[in-house]
């Protein structure tokens, strides 16, 4: 789901050339867009968030950001999840990752969600071994090797 219409076809025409099969839908992921009955193997939730991962590459941007940026994006956030949760698959994963190290959008917004829901954390790639947090998250502190910072949880829906 991308609410802009114009990002939306560039990530189907990239899907498309890769050759993966996927659905994109355009419009606001807080908004029920989808189906009662319509399920997912796997969903990607690359959430709106604070941005204060990638201040490094756009230092511009620490003009617009705001205390409160953290705790208003988490309900964002929040609601996100709650609509797309109903709509995987038993033994599916839900990937959410944000640009973002405040726990507010991280830890924060995916314990809360694990409290309510029938979900578990899933398996992360070896790969992510570097910056795997005590619960499993990976958690990159911006500026190490050149990176942003940014929070990633692999998400399971239990069987």
């Amino acid at each position: 789901v991308e609410r802009d219409a114009r990002r939306a076809a560039v990530l189907e025409r990239r899907l498309q050339e890769a050759g993966v099969p996927a659905g994109v839908v355009t419009g606001d992921a807080t908004a029920e867009l989808l189906l009662p009955d319509q399920r997912f193997d796997r969903v990607l939730l690359d959430a709106p968030c604070s941005g204060i991962g990638i201040l490094g590459r756009h230092a511009e941007a620490r003009w617009r950001k705001r205390p409160d940026d953290g705790e208003r994006l988490a309900a964002t956030q929040r609601a996100m999840l709650e609509r797309l949760a109903p709509h995987l698959h038993p033994g599916g994963s839900l990937v959410y990752a944000v640009c973002s190290t405040d726990p507010r959008e991280g830890v924060e917004v995916v314990e809360s969600f694990l409290r309510t829901h029938d979900f578990t954390r899933g398996f992360v790639p070896a790969t992510f071994a570097p910056f795997l947090t005590a619960a499993g998250d990976v958690l990159v502190p911006p500026g190490i090797d050149g990176r942003d910072g940014f929070y990633v949880a692999r998400l399971e829906k239990r069987l």
